[in-house]
């Protein structure tokens, strides 16, 4: 009798300390896996060739390896699939001018990956827009497994990166107005030139989040008092949110001889107009 009782007390033991071991693998490796460099990248891309830019990196903070099985991004407006690259270390330009492809992209790795504890590798990217569209994306997943093949899929913020079509015009990309105030400047000469040309298919370019030329002639037509010398009143379209602007044009005064106002909302990396 004494016998069977300590044969299953030593059971029950190694089964609570195979547990706990199982329980140490399982939380180490889903808390293991780290990002860190937190960025915000902006800049065009032509129709063959992506944006490709340098930022963030992964770290394995537990002691025994991990492998990076995917990483996938939250983007809209690509064209494909955003291609994400693995270095051991950064090299080159963070950013790379339109149109080149960088060293970096061709020797880079890619998942899966296998990382062993403490090891550090860095994240770069290459996004692709759609024709006409500004592409951007604030958070990756990464999918990695542990020991015993536990899966885990981990999602980070903080991570910012955006791409204009060659085809929009240069100052299309605007930052967050919320932590750059200079944001709304450049679509603001952008409107003002679409508005002097009175030519109704760019300005629907500038005007943005599908508008049409019928859009663009409307908002001509409710603007043709326009002079290049109009000063413009700026507040938001609601108190304290700065990602939504209302406009307005005027010569001398804006309660005399103001024209009617322009909302515009920031999304996206970029500012559109607001219609109806």
């Amino acid at each position: 009798m004494g016998r069977t009782v300590r044969t299953v007390v030593t059971v029950m033991f190694i089964g609570v300390v195979v547990a706990v071991a199982l329980a140490v693998l399982y939380l180490g490796s889903s808390t293991g896996l780290v990002f860190g460099g937190q960025t915000t990248l902006t800049g065009d891309a032509t129709a063959k060739t992506p944006y490709y830019a340098q930022l963030g990196w992964l770290k394995n903070t537990s002691p025994w390896p991990l492998t990076i099985k995917s990483i996938t991004v939250n983007a809209t407006n690509a064209s494909k699939p955003t291609t994400v690259y693995i270095e051991p270390r950064h090299v080159g330009s963070l950013s790379v001018t339109p149109g080149k492809t960088p060293v970096w992209a061709t020797n880079a790795g890619a998942p899966p990956q296998d990382l062993v504890g403490g090891s550090l590798r860095y994240l770069a990217f290459g996004l692709t827009p759609t024709e006409g569209e500004v592409a951007s994306f604030t958070s990756i997943t990464v999918t990695f497994s542990g020991p015993l093949g536990f899966t885990f899929h981990k999602t980070f913020d903080g991570i910012q990166m955006a791409a204009a079509s060659a085809t929009l015009p240069d100052g299309i990309l605007a930052t967050d107005p919320r932590s750059d105030s200079s944001s709304l400047d450049g679509y603001i000469a952008l409107l003002r030139g679409g508005l002097q040309s009175h030519n109704a298919k760019s300005l629907a370019v500038i005007m943005g989040g599908g508008a049409t030329v019928a859009d663009a002639q409307a908002l001509l037509v409710a603007q043709k008092n326009y002079h290049t010398i109009d000063k413009v009143a700026v507040t938001p379209s609601t108190p304290g949110d700065v990602t939504g602007q209302r406009l307005v044009f005027y010569l001398t005064d804006p309660t005399k001889n103001a024209l009617p106002p322009i909302k515009i909302q920031w999304s996206g990396f970029r500012w559109t107009v607001v219609r109806g």
